[in-house]
C-alpha cells in the first residue's frame, strides 16, 4: 500500500478480465504481516475500504484460473 493511502479513507477495487466465472477476494495486512481486514463477497470482482495501519493488500483469486487482475486505488475525500 503506497503511503498516505493506509488512512481508512482510500478505497481499492480489484477486477478481473475473463469471460469464465471467477470470484476476487481482498485482504489487508499491517506492517508485521497481521490480518487487519478483508473484502470478500459473492461478487465477481472485490472492492472496499483500506483499513488503517494497512501496508500490503492480497488479492485472491478465489474461483476461476488464469485471471488478469487490474488493482485500483482511490481517494474518496
Amino acid at each position: 500500500v503506497p503511503e498516505g493511502f493506509d488512512d481508512g479513507v482510500h478505497t481499492v477495487t480489484a477486477a478481473g478480465d475473463s469471460a469464465a466465472p471467477y470470484d476476487l477476494d481482498l485482504y489487508f495486512y499491517n506492517s508485521g504481516c497481521g490480518l487487519i481486514g478483508d473484502a470478500a463477497s459473492a461478487s465477481a470482482d472485490e472492492s472496499g475500504v483500506i483499513p488503517s495501519g494497512a501496508k500490503y493488500v492480497l488479492t485472491q483469486l478465489y474461483l476461476g484460473g488464469n485471471v488478469p487482475v487490474t488493482l485500483t486505488l482511490k481517494d474518496t475525500a
